[in-house]
């Protein structure tokens, strides 16, 4: 049943993702309409685009910009580039372009319970240009919607970015026009959105309606493939011909894209509690599954491999020194997978961390910083890792006062500088115990 306001979508979905929000806060934001307009940042104080030296034409636009520094801050403990004119409320998703771009450049986009998806131009931070490379963000374009956004994403060129929220709506939004038009709807929010050339080229959307729909051009309202899953969809991710669903039943459904007509694995989740994120292999041969608990099951996809699977705890503060059994536990809030086959997880403790799954072991831990991580995201070749600090709402309302204001949201990039590759066994860190 499609909830009878806007503002039970944001509710519910607020409560699905694990992080509750006041009802008296949320009243006017998840009730506002649609500001229309395309916006950009920065009316000519900014940098605009140079066709000269980028080589392709600006869709956006011009907009504010601004050089990466290295000032630990806070919310910041590793001094990486932060980026312009980030969202001001939660960010609940963020994604680069693909290698195939149409414009070209590096672009990210993330998504926001302010109601707006944003786009940012980054350049910089290319491993071939050495430690130490600054990296470079403008801020491009935005588009205000009339919901929270949940998930974005990117269609396969490039050239049209992806997203939807608590209305229920998916929308493409058309770089080469700058138009946007709704391509899903459900009865609940959505909580993923998808690009995908398999079965066919399509969007693919989750939501907390139970079902994950399948839609093609020319977009008119009808699915042409509908899963219903075994409870809401808490987290999901999709590569290549493999899609990954986690519920909240702690169900983990796999699809073969090239059939649909049947799951390819159902199984319970590995975890005892609420799985909160999920991400395929970067090989496609397995996926890993991020809970509430502070824990990441990797499991692989083929019954012959299941002797290979195996958890590790993370995103945990020690409380006593003297009693290292005792700590507090984090969500795993997001996974992102490296090319090279490494993973990120980011927590609600602040901190992000690399990993070797195959090597079990750990490649980075960041310092912690004083407000959650949100969010990650690798681009196509792995040199930029982008991550996003603000209030997840783990704590519910009873925490919110002390990061009001004080914590702004942000989102940083870091060049991985090859931390995020897998080492050699004799270089590989042996400090941390799977």
């Amino acid at each position: 049943m499609r909830p009878p306001s806007l503002l039970l979508s944001a509710f519910t979905a607020a409560i699905c993702l694990g992080s509750p929000r006041r009802l008296a806060t949320r009243s006017s934001r998840a009730m506002g309409r649609l500001r229309g307009g395309w916006n950009t940042w920065g009316s000519g104080g900014g940098s605009s685009w140079n066709a000269n030296t980028q080589g392709t034409q600006n869709p956006f636009g011009g907009g504010a910009s601004a050089s990466a520094g290295m000032s630990k801050k806070p919310h910041n403990p590793e001094g990486d580039p932060e980026i312009p004119s980030p969202p001001s409320d939660g960010i609940t998703d963020m994604s680069f372009s693909p290698s195939t771009s149409t414009f070209g450049g590096k672009f990210l986009v993330a998504s926001s319970w302010d109601k707006t998806i944003r786009c940012w131009e980054v350049s910089g931070g290319s491993q071939q240009q050495g430690v130490g490379q600054q990296v470079q963000a403008v801020a491009r374009s935005q588009k205000s919607a009339n919901s929270p956004l949940l998930c974005c994403g990117w269609s396969s060129n490039g050239g049209a970015i992806l997203y939807g929220g608590c209305d229920g709506v998916g929308y493409m939004w058309s770089l080469q026009n700058q138009q946007v038009i709704p391509v899903a709807r459900h009865s609940a929010p959505i909580r993923k959105i998808f690009w995908s050339d398999i079965p066919r080229p399509c969007v693919i959307t989750a939501s907390f309606d139970g079902t994950i729909k399948f839609w093609s051009a020319p977009f008119n309202g009808v699915p042409f493939h509908t899963i219903t899953t075994p409870g809401k969809v808490h987290a999901i991710d999709v590569r290549g011909s493999v899609l990954v669903v986690g519920t909240s039943e702690k169900k983990l459904v796999i699809y073969n894209l090239n059939d649909l007509s049947r799951p390819f694995k159902e199984k319970f989740s590995p975890l005892k509690s609420q799985i909160r994120s999920i991400g395929v292999f970067s090989d496609q041969s397995g996926c890993c599954i991020g809970a509430i608990e502070g824990r990441v099951s990797v499991e692989n996809l083929k019954d012959q491999d299941a002797s290979k699977n195996f958890a590790f705890k993370c995103h945990r503060v020690n409380t006593q020194t003297n009693s290292p059994n005792k700590c507090e536990v984090y969500p795993v809030n997001d996974i992102a997978f490296h090319p090279a086959g490494t993973l990120a997880t980011v927590g609600a403790d602040g901190t992000f961390c690399f990993w070797d799954k195959d090597a079990k072991s750990r490649l980075k831990v960041s310092g912690r910083s004083s407000i959650p991580f949100s969010s990650c995201c690798f681009n196509h070749d792995g040199t930029l890792f982008a991550y996003a600090a603000c209030y997840d709402w783990h704590q519910g309302h009873v925490s919110a006062p002390k990061f009001s204001g004080t914590q702004p949201s942000a989102i940083m990039i870091r060049p991985t500088r090859n931390e995020a590759t897998p080492k050699p066994p004799t270089l590989a860190p042996t400090s941390y115990r799977w």
